[in-house]
Protein backbone atom coordinates (compact mmCIF):
# COMPACT_ATOMS: atom_id res chain seq x y z
CA UNK A 1 0.00 0.00 0.00
CA UNK A 2 1.36 3.65 -0.15
CA UNK A 3 1.86 4.98 3.04
CA UNK A 4 1.41 9.09 3.25
CA UNK A 5 2.80 10.75 6.13
CA UNK A 6 1.73 13.80 7.82
CA UNK A 7 4.26 16.57 8.41
CA UNK A 8 3.43 19.31 11.06
CA UNK A 9 5.31 22.10 11.34
CA UNK A 10 6.56 22.35 14.67
CA UNK A 11 5.28 25.53 16.53
CA UNK A 12 4.69 26.64 12.67
CA UNK A 13 8.03 26.57 11.71
CA UNK A 14 9.41 25.75 8.43
CA UNK A 15 12.88 26.33 7.47
CA UNK A 16 14.59 26.04 10.99
CA UNK A 17 13.34 27.32 14.78
CA UNK A 18 12.51 31.05 14.38
CA UNK A 19 11.19 32.61 17.60
CA UNK A 20 10.01 35.62 15.93
CA UNK A 21 7.59 33.61 14.24
CA UNK A 22 6.34 30.57 16.56
CA UNK A 23 2.66 30.30 17.44
CA UNK A 24 1.75 33.20 15.59
CA UNK A 25 -2.01 32.78 13.72
CA UNK A 26 -0.55 34.46 10.47
CA UNK A 27 2.05 32.00 10.34
CA UNK A 28 0.30 28.95 11.10
CA UNK A 29 -2.18 30.17 8.05
CA UNK A 30 0.79 30.20 6.29
CA UNK A 31 1.80 26.77 6.86
CA UNK A 32 -1.74 25.14 6.30
CA UNK A 33 -2.22 27.37 3.40
CA UNK A 34 1.18 25.53 1.98
CA UNK A 35 0.29 22.01 2.84
CA UNK A 36 1.52 21.38 6.90
CA UNK A 37 -0.39 20.78 9.94
CA UNK A 38 1.28 22.65 12.57
CA UNK A 39 1.60 21.76 16.54
CA UNK A 40 0.57 24.94 18.37
CA UNK A 41 1.00 25.75 22.39
CA UNK A 42 -2.48 26.30 23.74
CA UNK A 43 -3.03 27.77 26.44
CA UNK A 44 -6.83 28.82 28.28
CA UNK A 45 -7.56 31.35 31.02
CA UNK A 46 -10.56 30.54 32.64
CA UNK A 47 -10.87 33.98 34.40
CA UNK A 48 -12.27 35.30 31.04
CA UNK A 49 -12.87 32.38 28.98
CA UNK A 50 -9.76 33.53 26.17
CA UNK A 51 -7.51 31.55 24.53
CA UNK A 52 -3.99 32.51 23.69
CA UNK A 53 -0.57 31.24 21.55
CA UNK A 54 2.71 30.87 22.83
CA UNK A 55 5.17 28.16 24.05
CA UNK A 56 6.43 29.77 27.55
CA UNK A 57 4.00 32.83 27.91
CA UNK A 58 0.66 33.66 26.36
CA UNK A 59 1.87 35.39 23.51
CA UNK A 60 -1.08 35.59 20.76
CA UNK A 61 -4.98 35.68 21.76
CA UNK A 62 -7.26 33.71 19.53
CA UNK A 63 -11.02 32.61 19.30
CA UNK A 64 -12.50 29.59 19.40
CA UNK A 65 -14.19 30.05 15.89
CA UNK A 66 -10.33 30.36 14.96
CA UNK A 67 -9.62 27.16 16.38
CA UNK A 68 -11.99 25.40 15.08
CA UNK A 69 -11.60 26.17 11.69
CA UNK A 70 -8.23 25.12 11.42
CA UNK A 71 -8.82 21.89 13.83
CA UNK A 72 -8.27 19.47 10.95
CA UNK A 73 -5.14 20.70 10.60
CA UNK A 74 -3.49 21.39 14.12
CA UNK A 75 -1.97 19.31 17.09
CA UNK A 76 -2.46 21.18 20.25
CA UNK A 77 -0.42 20.98 22.82
CA UNK A 78 -2.59 21.91 25.97
CA UNK A 79 0.21 23.89 28.29
CA UNK A 80 -1.34 23.33 31.76
CA UNK A 81 -3.71 21.57 33.32
CA UNK A 82 -6.33 24.52 33.12
CA UNK A 83 -6.19 24.26 29.36
CA UNK A 84 -5.69 20.39 29.44
CA UNK A 85 -8.89 20.54 31.23
CA UNK A 86 -10.56 22.43 29.12
CA UNK A 87 -10.44 20.57 26.25
CA UNK A 88 -11.62 17.61 27.75
CA UNK A 89 -14.85 19.16 28.68
CA UNK A 90 -15.64 21.48 26.13
CA UNK A 91 -14.25 20.16 22.62
CA UNK A 92 -15.62 17.97 20.17
CA UNK A 93 -13.08 17.35 17.36
CA UNK A 94 -9.70 18.81 18.63
CA UNK A 95 -6.50 16.73 18.46
CA UNK A 96 -4.88 17.91 21.72
CA UNK A 97 -2.58 16.29 23.96
CA UNK A 98 -0.32 17.16 27.09
CA UNK A 99 3.29 15.80 27.92
CA UNK A 100 6.45 17.26 29.23
CA UNK A 101 9.21 14.26 28.92
CA UNK A 102 7.22 11.52 28.72
CA UNK A 103 8.76 8.88 26.63
CA UNK A 104 5.07 8.19 24.98
CA UNK A 105 1.76 9.90 24.64
CA UNK A 106 -1.77 9.57 23.92
CA UNK A 107 -3.21 12.30 21.48
CA UNK A 108 -6.95 12.91 21.72
CA UNK A 109 -7.41 11.12 18.63
CA UNK A 110 -5.54 7.90 19.50
CA UNK A 111 -2.17 8.84 17.90
CA UNK A 112 0.91 8.10 19.76
CA UNK A 113 3.58 11.77 20.36
CA UNK A 114 6.76 10.18 20.81
CA UNK A 115 9.80 11.93 22.51
CA UNK A 116 12.28 13.20 20.81
CA UNK A 117 14.96 10.14 20.33
CA UNK A 118 12.02 7.03 20.98
CA UNK A 119 11.33 4.42 19.04
CA UNK A 120 8.22 4.38 17.16
CA UNK A 121 5.61 2.51 14.83
CA UNK A 122 3.06 3.22 12.23
CA UNK A 123 1.10 5.29 14.38
CA UNK A 124 3.50 7.17 16.16
CA UNK A 125 3.86 11.37 15.44
CA UNK A 126 8.38 11.15 15.29
CA UNK A 127 9.36 14.64 17.63
CA UNK A 128 11.68 16.79 16.78
CA UNK A 129 14.23 14.31 14.61
CA UNK A 130 17.03 17.02 13.88
CA UNK A 131 17.31 16.74 17.88
CA UNK A 132 18.79 13.18 17.76
CA UNK A 133 20.54 14.03 14.08
CA UNK A 134 18.40 11.77 12.37
CA UNK A 135 19.08 13.10 8.31
CA UNK A 136 15.12 14.55 7.91
CA UNK A 137 15.47 13.47 4.50
CA UNK A 138 16.38 10.02 5.59
CA UNK A 139 12.53 10.22 7.47
CA UNK A 140 10.91 10.32 4.22
CA UNK A 141 11.27 6.94 3.78
CA UNK A 142 10.36 5.89 7.99
CA UNK A 143 6.87 4.21 8.26
CA UNK A 144 5.59 6.77 10.89
CA UNK A 145 2.06 8.68 11.08
CA UNK A 146 4.16 11.87 11.41
CA UNK A 147 7.20 13.88 11.83
CA UNK A 148 6.75 17.15 13.81
CA UNK A 149 10.16 18.85 12.81
CA UNK A 150 11.55 22.36 12.74
CA UNK A 151 12.56 21.84 9.07
CA UNK A 152 9.28 20.32 7.23
CA UNK A 153 10.68 21.97 4.11
CA UNK A 154 13.62 19.41 3.72
CA UNK A 155 11.31 17.19 4.10
CA UNK A 156 8.96 17.88 1.48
Amino acid sequence: YFFIMIIIAHRSNIGGPNPEVENNPEQIDKCISIGYDVEIDLRYDSTNNTLWLGHDISQYTITWDWLESRSNNLWIHCKDIETLHEMTVNSYNYNYFWHHQDDYTLTSKKIIWAYPGKVFTNNTVVVMPEWNKFNCEKMKEYNCYGICTDYPEKLK
